[in-house]
């Protein structure tokens, strides 16, 4: 599954709320991200995924977090609790959920960089 999802991770370093359409949201989704780039380090760290097939999608999903991180600390591109995500979804949108992904990737991320 960890191999699937990292062929599906975009050029911005983001996957898309459809997965295999992601022309059809071409927004990242921040929440989703967050929580896959924490599965994918976490896999790393525990000796579960290999470093060097994978460390290279969780530094593009960082970096890609990183750049919908507001002035005032919200993270966007957050699809909204049992939202459509074709209606109020867009770089302004998030929700705490989207925070808690940006730092449950971020206590991974750091653990690779020891």
């Amino acid at each position: 599954m960890a191999e699937r999802l990292r062929s599906l991770q975009q050029a911005d370093g983001l996957w898309r709320t459809s997965l295999l359409d992601p022309d059809a949201f071409p927004g990242g989704e921040g929440s989703g991200t967050g929580f896959d780039c924490y599965a994918l380090a976490w896999g790393i760290n525990q000796k579960i995924l290999n470093k060097q097939t994978f460390l290279p999608a969780v530094e593009k999903a960082w970096a890609g977090l990183n750049t919908l991180i507001h002035d005032d600390g919200k993270i966007g591109w957050v699809q909204p609790i049992g939202g459509d995500p074709r209606r109020n979804f867009n770089s302004d949108s998030w929700e705490s959920y989207g925070a808690g992904a940006f730092l449950l990737a971020g206590s991974e991320v750091s653990k690779l960089k020891r």
